[in-house]
């Protein structure tokens, strides 16, 4: 099954395995689409990770809301596909806190979760997880 870059408008899936997202293509009101791109993402049914390198702005409490009930419903399928979720964050205060909340998301949806200051940084440890996904699979 291919997966079709063009059905997507916040995540680019041109690197699958390697998806981004594009918090820059997130305005108020993205998670309804957020949602139909992530249930795509897993009916594809191939691991992948995800790469966040735009800054991130602020979230409106409704899209936040929508987003965490779609994430406590699909917390299984989450963490059998998506091996990890990196994102970019240059700010060294900034990045001390993510790094903090990646943690407690990291144990709350099943997804390991980075923080890095370099988007070289965050596809080095996303890389890491899908070599080791791999390994074990061959196993």
């Amino acid at each position: 099954m291919t997966l079709k870059n063009d059905r997507f408008t916040l995540h680019d899936t041109s690197g699958f395995p390697l998806v981004r997202f594009h918090n820059e293509r997130a305005s108020a009101g993205y998670a309804l689409q957020w949602q139909h791109e992530m249930e795509a993402l897993l009916a594809h049914g191939a691991p992948f990770v995800i790469l966040t390198v735009a800054p991130h702005g602020e979230e409106t409490q409704d899209d936040r809301k929508s987003r965490g009930i779609w994430l406590k419903h699909h917390r299984q399928a989450l963490s059998q596909l998506c091996l990890g979720l990196a994102s970019v964050e240059p700010d060294a205060v900034k990045l001390a806190a993510l790094r903090q909340m990646a943690q407690g998301a990291t144990r709350a949806f099943g997804v390991q979760q980075f923080v890095t200051a370099t988007e070289a940084e965050a596809i080095e440890a996303l890389s890491r997880v899908l070599r080791r996904h791999d390994e074990a699979a061959h196993d």
